[in-house]
């Protein structure tokens, strides 16, 4: 009997904690909206910052998460409704992380084959910068590490 109860409590703390990985953590679970890539013309516009926060993995994160991307001094404010990113110019609230490139960033992100890769070159070069604005524990919790997850595929 002991050991029954003993197997119990460690198949439901085993279900818990799956639980709380993939479904709050590293959502795996959630469909990738279908956003078609907009043509670029070389001014960054709303549909140019959704798509790309799309493809980045935005669709994961919870309701109440905010991104702020800055393209040259342009604020654009990226909100998640129904697990799809909203992008509205203007300054974010309370943003979580804040993006910063410019337009030629933007324009090689457009051009590339490989988006993610050319991302993280972008990164890398300085060209696109990412200032976190709020605890680890708090973005965990909201979904970011999964957008972290796919980027280090």
């Amino acid at each position: 009997m002991k050991r029954k109860l003993v197997f119990a409590t460690i198949l439901v703390i085993l279900l818990i904690l799956s639980y709380f990985y993939f479904f709050i953590i590293s959502p795996v679970f959630v469909s990738k909206p279908k956003l078609e890539k907009p043509v670029f013309k070389g001014k960054v516009e709303e549909k140019h910052v959704e798509w790309v926060v799309n493809e980045l993995g935005a669709y994961k994160l919870r309701a109440n998460s905010e991104i702020e991307v800055i393209v040259d001094g342009e604020e654009f404010t990226v909100s998640i409704v129904e697990n799809k990113p909203v992008v509205k110019k203007g300054k974010a609230k309370d943003p979580d992380v804040r993006i910063y490139a410019n337009t030629q960033a933007f324009k090689r992100i457009f051009e590339s084959e490989d988006f993610k890769t050319e991302l993280l070159k972008l990164y890398e070069e300085g060209l696109v910068r990412i200032e976190v604005l709020k605890p680890p524990e708090e973005l965990i919790l909201k979904g970011y590490k999964a957008i972290y997850d796919e980027l280090q595929k």
